[in-house]
């Protein structure tokens, strides 16, 4: 279908149908907000999910919407669309991938992209024969204290990184629109904490350390009573090519937090939560105050807004690779290789 355009202040906009495909709750909380804020770039005509109940809550967001029980309905049905934003279950997202680029869409898609190195080969050899985007959701890169640290560290204000600290502190697993815990259940998450947050903390460390590339990763697991399957707790350790990086992530805190140490060889930045703390050697601290915390819910929304921009790039050069896809394929390979490490209790090295 042929892009429509629109003159906003006195600029020419695209306008980009498209679909969305999952309807839970991190569609409501952040992937919708964020499309309606861009709305004079993507319009959102149409939602496929299995769930009735959540098909009537996109029917009153989207009243225009077509409203579909499954994908393949969707695929059948839409001719008129641009690209498809996947945000259902992670062990679902290649096949539907797959579909979209038959039917010649980009595709926006919800953390993590695919667990399979293979898959994901495929995915970006198909993306490039059929000139579509292929865009995975790295929105905590726009949180605004990742934002401001960067800008610290881009302006050459800690000098050159060489370890990065992240810690994410929760009691239990994100709370899903209809109650029910599928990050806990390895048939739909495809693993357990490792796998939800720390993919978001995984292209993070790369993305804070200066892209560095990754040379090897240690993973130490823990598994709440009576599961051996989806972990509830982990301990990461990566070596990258001149820096290092220390993650913590868990289920079982006592209290909800964030934080982000970045060391670099002039300066240390410290994130915590809603502040930026540049500490520089004889100098009294910065403290930059942002008007987000980390920790402050699951859906980020304005963050989702800033991701839009960046997939709108894509949209427009498919062919000029944006770093996202580079993000994801490290984000890809030490998922699969810290998950080996938790397996044979060792550092495993990386091919990258």
């Amino acid at each position: 279908m042929p892009l429509m355009r629109y003159q906003i202040d006195l600029i020419w906009v695209d306008m980009y149908n498209g679909a969305i495909i999952g309807f839970g709750a991190v569609a409501e909380n952040a992937h919708v907000p964020a499309f309606k804020k861009r709305r004079q770039m993507f319009n959102i005509v149409a939602v496929a999910d299995a769930n009735p109940k959540r098909l009537k809550i996109a029917k009153k967001l989207f009243p225009k919407a077509r409203l579909y029980k499954t994908d393949n309905e969707l695929f059948a049905g839409e001719k008129n669309l641009h690209f498809v934003d996947i945000a259902t279950p992670p062990t679902f997202h290649y096949k539907i991938i797959v579909k979209a680029f038959k039917e010649n869409l980009h595709v926006l898609c919800e953390k993590p992209l695919v667990f399979k190195l293979s898959e994901f080969n495929n995915l970006v050899k198909i993306a490039a024969k059929k000139k579509r985007c292929l865009f995975t959701v790295h929105n905590w890169k726009h949180a605004p204290p990742i934002v401001k640290a960067k800008q610290l560290i881009d302006k050459g204000m800690l000098g050159d990184i060489n370890h990065v600290e992240l810690g994410v502190l929760r009691s239990q697993p994100s709370v899903t629109a209809d109650k029910k815990d599928w990050r806990s259940s390895p048939k739909l998450s495809g693993g357990g904490i490792f796998t939800d947050h720390g993919w978001h903390n995984l292209y993070l460390a790369y993305h804070l350390t200066g892209n560095k590339k990754p040379c090897q990763i240690t993973v130490n697991l823990s598994y709440p009573p009576n599961n051996n399957t989806t972990e509830n707790q982990a301990q990461v350790l990566i070596n990258f090519k001149n820096a290092t990086s220390a993650i913590h992530l868990t289920w079982k805190s006592p209290v909800r937090d964030n934080f982000i140490f970045i060391h670099g060889d002039k300066a240390v930045a410290k994130i915590l939560d809603d502040k930026v703390l540049l500490l520089q050697k004889n100098k009294p601290p910065k403290i930059y105050k942002t008007k987000e915390k980390l920790s402050a819910g699951s859906a980020h929304p304005t963050w989702m807004v800033g991701m839009l921009d960046e997939f709108a790039k894509g949209l427009k050069n498919p062919l000029q690779r944006t770093g996202n896809l580079s993000e994801a394929k490290i984000c890809l390979n030490l998922l699969q290789a810290g998950y080996k490490s938790a397996r044979t209790n060792k550092t495993v090295k990386l091919k990258i």
